[in-house]
């Protein structure tokens, strides 16, 4: 019986003695496989009560682990510590094992507190670090939590706790000291390229918002700061070489810098967005979340972490949810670089979807998944400043559409011709005293009795009235290749740089189209208009006046004081158009119109008499017959009184009357032809 129990008690101590040993299956290890993620190959333990001491886990009976299936294990944000354990083995020739150097490295910053375990003398050995306690707590200079494996060729057990308030991500990696290096080396590589990439965009920025002063190149500057402070920080390049003895300090920095990040992203998703243009609300609401963000970059140091990291989750993704309408918003009104916005913020977001997904252990975590945020948060910067760029091209672009409503506003003030005939190229090279030579057609036009017409108006009435005709004239006087030089009232001065014959062309379609405007009023009972023309060719002084605050542009010739008197001369004469001999005889298709001498006058101002001639294809049918039956009579007449043989002349005037009792021409040269006599005798 004694010896049975003997048996049996030796038995049980050689089994629970090497318990642990029969539990763990051992993961070899070789040089040729180069770094190895052990996530699937470990067995861990969610110790709730956070009670549970090596000895209790790494007892022989202790039923609590199970194996893990996951390359990088994930448990998400959780109040529970967590254990590992496994065992490491050598796999190599022994002429190989004896010259390698393996190394265990948690690859994961922000936990808070990481116990490593291992036997020495049969005792458990505890490596304590974490980013709660100091730099110099590290078994190996680095980032990550990294310990020195001791010799493998037996196989040695292993068991880590980890407790965080953050999420729990355990991504472990054995590694030879070679591989660590060459890794290592080229991790840092990477993200010196990174980081370099952002510092350009920095001061790329930086140096446009100088040039330009539009604050929106410094929020965009502050939010790639706080995207470079945050992952500098929350990677842990920040706690290993900025503030290594501060892990507290290290600890509020990772979220302090997440909400600087936030509150820029807002400042600058606001201005650049135009929110406060295209949609006030929204920009109220972008306005009170940067502003909280801020507050929260400094009293985020006075409250837990669990507390913060909440409020930093929630806040965000409130943000995000007002960002999609202010993005549509934009799209709306047609603002070109929101195309790269939706982009840029896209890249961001599935970044960071991917890497919380990752975090809390819905999918699998690996490198590019760690990075996510990374790769999204660079290809946003990217996209972001190729949104500001399309930004600069577009405020060109409206600075130019700026620049062609603003011509053509002073177009309907100062005539693009006018500009163009004084050698300049826009308004802006418009100086006083700027003036040139031209020979010119002006047209005067004018209505007839439009004091007494706008004694019945009001004032608004008297500007509805004059505009109505004024917006006939212009299209006729663009049409023909005249521009109009000045409103005088009810009055138009009209210049025709290329010939008589557009003038011409132009005062009868005006007429013509007086007549339709006649018929519309007769139909609602209101009195007829009549407008009086005026055509005379000849050279002019073309330039500005004023002084230097106040500059006009004008034309100064007698040429044009000529045609107002033509043009006060139709009422006299009864016609609708009288056109100078000198414009007469520049006209290229002079057998094309209908036309009569009228008569040799003395203008005011001009000591030589001015033959002048109506034109009168404007006129009903029955008056152009009329008329173009007595024009041989009227031009006799005309030789008449210029060889003064005045009753010759009053009997052929008299002839004109016969035929063509009605008409005012003939009645006023009769007149004239009295006058004439008076004179003579």
């Amino acid at each position: 019986m004694n010896k049975n129990r003997f048996i049996f008690q030796a038995v049980f101590i050689i089994l629970f003695s090497s318990g642990e040993l029969a539990a763990l299956p051992g993961i070899e290890l070789k040089r040729e496989t180069g770094p190895m993620p052990i996530g699937d190959q470990l067995e861990y333990f969610e110790d709730k009560s956070l009670q549970f001491s090596i000895d209790d886990v790494s007892a022989p009976d202790f039923q609590g682990f199970q194996k893990s299936d996951k390359k990088y294990p994930a448990f998400g944000a959780t109040k529970s510590a967590y254990w590992l354990r496994f065992r490491l083995q050598d796999g190599d020739p022994p002429e190989i094992a004896k010259t390698s150097q393996w190394m265990l490295f948690i690859e994961y910053p922000p936990l808070d507190d990481v116990i490593f375990f291992r036997k020495k003398a049969g005792k458990w050995e505890k490596t304590m670090t974490g980013d709660t306690r100091p730099f110099h707590t590290r078994e190996i200079n680095n980032r990550f939590f990294g310990f020195r494996l001791s010799d493998l060729s037996a196989g040695q057990d292993y068991y880590i706790r980890v407790k965080t308030a953050g999420a729990m991500n355990l991504p472990l990696m054995v590694l030879e000291s070679n591989d660590f290096a060459k890794r290592n080396a080229d991790t840092n590589l990477g993200y010196g390229i990174y980081f370099g990439i952002m510092i350009v965009m920095i001061l790329y920025n930086f140096l446009i918002y100088l040039s330009l002063r539009d604050s929106v190149y410094i929020y965009y500057c502050a939010f790639i700061f706080g995207v470079i402070l945050m992952i500098f920080c929350a990677n842990g390049y920040a706690f290993q070489y900025f503030w290594p003895d501060y892990p507290i300090f290290a600890n509020h920095m990772v979220m302090s810098s997440g909400f600087l990040m936030s509150a820029a992203s807002l400042f600058y998703f606001r201005k650049f967005l135009r929110l406060s243009e295209h949609s006030p609300v929204l920009e109220k609401i972008f306005l009170l979340l940067a502003l909280f963000g801020t507050l929260m970059v400094f009293i985020s140091f006075f409250i837990e972490y669990k507390y913060k990291y909440l409020l930093f989750m929630v806040s965000g993704i409130i943000a995000n949810l007002f960002v999609v309408p202010a993005i549509a918003k934009a799209l709306i009104v047609k603002y070109r670089p929101a195309r790269f916005f939706i982009l840029a913020i896209a890249a961001w977001w599935l970044g960071g979807i991917i890497y919380i997904l990752g975090q809390v252990g819905i999918i699998p975590t690996n490198f590019f998944i760690e990075n996510a945020p990374h790769f999204g948060s660079a290809l946003e910067v990217t996209l972001l400043s190729l949104a500001l760029a399309d930004r600069i091209n577009e405020a060109n672009r409206e600075k130019i559409e700026e620049q062609i409503r603003l011509t053509s506003s002073y177009a309907r003030f100062v005539p693009r011709e006018f500009i163009e005939l004084l050698g300049k190229i826009n308004i802006t090279e418009v100086k006083l005293g700027d003036a040139v030579e031209k020979t010119m057609t002006v047209l005067f036009s004018d209505i007839r009795s439009f004091t007494t017409i706008s004694e019945g108006l009001s004032p608004g009435e008297n500007y509805a009235f004059v505009n109505s005709i004024l917006k006939r004239v212009g299209p006729i006087v663009r049409k023909n290749g005249g521009f109009i030089d000045k409103y005088i009232g009810d009055a138009v001065m009209a210049l025709f740089p290329a010939s008589p014959d557009e003038a011409v062309t132009a005062a009868i379609a005006i007429q013509l189209r007086l007549r339709k405007l006649n018929l519309i009023r007769q139909r609602k009972n209101l009195d007829s208009i009549a407008m009086g023309i005026g055509i005379h060719s000849g050279k002019l002084m073309l330039g500005t006046v004023g002084e230097k605050d106040r500059i006009d542009g004008t034309v100064i010739s007698d040429t044009v004081n000529l045609t107002s008197r033509l043009e006060g001369l139709t009422k006299l004469y009864g016609a609708s158009i009288i056109i100078s001999e000198t414009a007469f005889k520049q006209l290229k298709n002079r057998e094309s119109y209908h036309l009569r001498i009228l008569d040799s006058v003395q203008v005011k101002g001009k000591s030589q008499n001015v033959t002048i001639l109506e034109i009168f294809d404007a006129d009903p049918p029955e008056m152009i017959k009329r008329k173009s039956e007595t024009s041989t009579l009227f031009q006799t007449g005309h030789v008449a009184i210029l060889q003064k043989n005045y009753e010759k002349a009053a009997g052929l005037y008299r002839s004109v009357l016969d035929k063509y009792p009605e008409d005012s021409a003939a009645v006023r040269m009769l007149e004239r032809l009295k006058e004439l006599q008076h004179m003579k005798n």
